[in-house]
């Protein structure tokens, strides 16, 4: 009897003959790709019985990777939503896709559909993240097991403006004369943050 892995792999014959019993036994390690995987077996010279092919299921290793596929350096207005969603595969050491593993999401401000998503048949999360009322830089972290985090940023914009108010104005002055100091006007929008321009 020989063996061949037609999927990667490799394959050990226990023994080059069937025992007693006409049985034959080999030890198979399955190739690095996820998904269905085959064995041939050959008896004789594989002219008088047809081969026989043996299926395996490979399935995908822990996380080991993550890679950020959209979503990375958008801007919104404070309080509002990313225009796009952010999307993360999660893969293992071989870099196939591992499904249903647990993403935990956090974010420095703002919010997201869900702190813990579940990636999908593909290894793909997608969430979507509401800036927070402050306006700059915002961080959102990515997680799985103990694979260094994928950071995604995004920048929260001044919102329209919605307030006005003066910043130290003098309190007395002389009849027909210009007051001692400057008066500022401040625009700031809903939550309180400066207005350019």
């Amino acid at each position: 009897i020989s063996w061949t892995a037609l999927d990667g792999g490799r394959v050990e014959a226990l023994s080059a003959r069937t025992d007693t019993a006409g049985e034959a036994r080999a030890h198979w390690t399955l190739g690095p790709n996820a998904g269905t995987q085959r064995l041939r077996a050959y008896a004789g010279a594989g002219r008088g019985v047809p081969p026989l092919t043996v299926l395996a299921s490979a399935l995908a290793g822990p996380p080991a990777r993550l890679t950020l596929l959209a979503g990375d350096n958008q801007r919104a207005r404070a309080g509002a939503e990313l225009a796009k969603p952010i999307k993360v595969r999660v893969t293992d050491r071989s870099s196939n896709p591992v499904a249903a593993a647990t993403i935990a999401l956090s974010v420095s401000a703002g919010t997201v559909t869900d702190t813990a998503v579940q990636t999908d048949s593909l290894g793909v999360i997608s969430t979507r993240w509401t800036m927070g009322r402050t306006a700059g830089a915002q961080t959102l972290l990515v997680r799985v097991d103990s694979v260094p985090p994928l950071r995604v940023t995004a920048r929260a914009l001044p919102g329209s403006p919605a307030n006005l108010s003066f910043h130290e104005p003098p309190v007395e002055g002389q009849v027909s004369r210009a007051l001692p100091g400057k008066i500022v006007a401040v625009v700031t929008d809903v939550y309180g943050n400066p207005v350019p321009d």
